[in-house]
């Protein structure tokens, strides 16, 4: 298995200077990649809206787009940044910072109203603000 390397331009004295840079070096922080077809899309984590549970796949809703990923809620709740990221469903994890409306049992996020489960309901309002 061949490593993989990405190009890194400076600039020095008016011309530019190449170097390679393995990949497996590099952390994205506030993203993931995101496999379609022979394509893998960046997918900004403060761009993602909510994920769904659906059988064995999950749906990630971002701002742009819908990806379907054959994974489980626990997997990807492990890989989003718990501080913006909150389980408020068996079914549902939303963004925190995209919640429009609130509601007794729901949440609305850009016109979706996502239900709150009951086991749930407590340790998510203790993250909310309220006045």
């Amino acid at each position: 298995i061949g490593r993989a390397f990405v190009l890194s331009a400076a600039e020095k004295n008016g011309s530019y200077v190449f170097q390679r840079m393995a990949l497996d070096n590099m952390v994205v922080q506030d993203a993931f990649f995101i496999k379609r077809g022979s394509q893998l899309i960046k997918v900004l984590t403060d761009n993602i809206f909510w994920v769904q549970a659906m059988d064995n796949y999950v749906i990630i809703q971002s701002s742009s787009d819908q990806f379907i990923i054959h994974s489980t809620m626990k997997e990807i709740e492990s890989k989003l940044p718990a501080g913006l990221f909150a389980r408020v469903h068996r079914s549902y994890i939303i963004n925190i910072s995209k919640i429009q409306m609130l509601d007794e049992n729901d949440v609305i996020i850009s016109e979706k109203s996502i239900p709150i489960g009951k086991s749930y309901k407590d340790s998510f309002k203790q993250r909310l603000s309220f006045l």
